[in-house]
C-alpha cells in the first residue's frame, strides 16, 4: 500500500533543499496530498462509500468535520484538511504573480505535520 505520508518528506526536501516557487507551490500540493491520502484511508477504514472522483476531497474532509459522535481531534483534522486543501488550490491554479509562496510552503509544511499527528492520534 501506497504512503501517503511520504509525501510530506517530499514537500520538506522542496522547501528546504531545492527552495524557488516552483518547489514551493509543489511543496504545498504535496504537503496537501500527504494528509489528504492518509486521510482518506481513515475514512475508507470505516467503511464509508467513496465515490472515485473528485468530490472525494470534499467527502473526506467533511466526514472529519460532520460526523456524529466525532470528537475535537476529528474537527481539527477536517478543519485544518480543508485549509490545506484551500492552500493546494491557491497554489496550483493562482496567477503566476502569487505573493507568500514561500510562507505559505513552510505553514503548509507545519500545518500538515500536526493533521498527520492528530490522525495517527484517532482510536
Amino acid at each position: 500500500m501506497f504512503d501517503w505520508e511520504a509525501y510530506l518528506d517530499v514537500a520538506d526536501h522542496l522547501v528546504n533543499a531545492v527552495g524557488g516557487e516552483a518547489a514551493e507551490r509543489s511543496a504545498i500540493s504535496r504537503a496537501s496530498y500527504a494528509c489528504y491520502g492518509t486521510a482518506w484511508g481513515c475514512v475508507r477504514s470505516q467503511r464509508v462509500p467513496l465515490t472515485g472522483k473528485a468530490i472525494e476531497h470534499r467527502l473526506v474532509w467533511d466526514w472529519f468535520r460532520e460526523g456524529l459522535g466525532r470528537g475535537p481531534i476529528h474537527l481539527r483534522v477536517g478543519t485544518n484538511g480543508y485549509r490545506l486543501k484551500t492552500w493546494r488550490i491557491r497554489a496550483d491554479y493562482s496567477r503566476p504573480d502569487f505573493a507568500g509562496v514561500s510562507g505559505l510552503a513552510s505553514q503548509s509544511l507545519i500545518l500538515a505535520r500536526r493533521v498527520l499527528a492528530d490522525l495517527a492520534a484517532l482510536p
